[in-house]
């Protein structure tokens, strides 16, 4: 099996084909490392749903893998991370752009402290850099970066491989959400080190979103309980708080006469309170 220094991969589920182009065309611009990386993009898209075939052939540097179905969000990371050695991985969202060269001069982070797992960096465009984890104590604020009581977000998350294998990889029971939390809370427990690069920098646009996917949501909320279960956590709070920002898009939707959408949140709020059911009030 081939070995490449720095892996790159990103989960893909009927992409958007111009935010693709973006992220695509920058990765070569700002690719420093040359051949020694290799992007691999992970479909889940119900077959025939994009014309992919099409789609990636100009782009003949790239691996693409298709589902043959949809295992979730974290299952499709661990199955591009498999597909060749290496001895770092990034996984990235697609709907962000490089802004810069950025690989070799965050592999040399790792050199300076080798207890460090993974590194985040700055978000550019709106979208938060790193959250609040679950188990961070009341009254705790997202202002600077503390692996204790924060996690980085998702769409950037730099890896030694082998400290990646060691935790375990992405926990496929989570279909989607919380994985980050999850990651670095096994970071953690291993000893080793999350830290947040705030001088390097990548371009995620992000607006308010207004309206759910029923979904995402669904899974969301099957993804909550079972990292509650895990984590041994206080559930009730932090669904109370889940609720609340629910009813309050709703009645945002109404002050709009948007019918459609307050029914869709109330199908989610519905769902919600059925599996909080299943999995801690039986």
């Amino acid at each position: 099996m081939k070995k490449y220094k720095l892996l790159i991969v990103t989960v893909t589920y009927k992409p958007d084909k111009k935010e693709l182009t973006l992220f695509l065309n920058s990765y070569h611009r700002y690719n420093d490392l040359g051949d020694k990386a290799k992007l691999i993009i992970v479909d889940n898209s119900p077959q025939n749903s994009w014309e992919w075939r099409t789609f990636i052939q100009k782009y003949h540097d790239i691996d693409f893998i298709s589902n043959p179905s949809n295992p979730g969000f974290g299952a499709s990371n661990n199955i591009g991370f498999a597909r060749y050695e290496s001895d770092y991985v990034l996984f990235i969202n697609n709907d962000v752009e490089f802004i810069e060269p950025l690989f070799t001069s965050l592999l040399k982070e790792f050199d300076k402290d080798t207890s460090i797992g993974c590194i985040g960096i700055h978000q550019k465009g709106g979208a938060p850099s790193f959250f609040l984890k679950m188990t961070a104590p009341e009254g705790a604020k997202v202002d600077e970066f503390n692996q204790e009581t924060h996690f980085i977000s998702g769409a950037f998350m730099l890896f030694r491989s082998d400290l990646f294998v060691e935790i375990g990889m992405f926990d496929p029971n989570l279909f989607m959400y919380f994985e980050e939390f999850d990651l670095s809370e096994r970071l953690l427990l291993k000893g080793y080190k999350t830290v947040f690069l705030d001088k390097y920098h990548f371009l995620h646009k992000a607006g308010h979103r207004t309206k759910q996917n029923e979904f995402a949501a669904q899974k969301g909320s099957d993804s909550f309980c079972y990292i509650c279960k895990k984590y041994e956590l206080d559930y009730k709070a932090k669904n109370d708080a889940y609720i609340k920002r629910m009813l309050k898009m709703i009645i945002y939707n109404l002050l709009f006469l948007n019918i459609k959408e307050v029914l869709k949140i109330r199908r989610i709020i519905c769902y919600r309170k059925k599996v909080i059911k299943e999995n801690f009030e039986l």
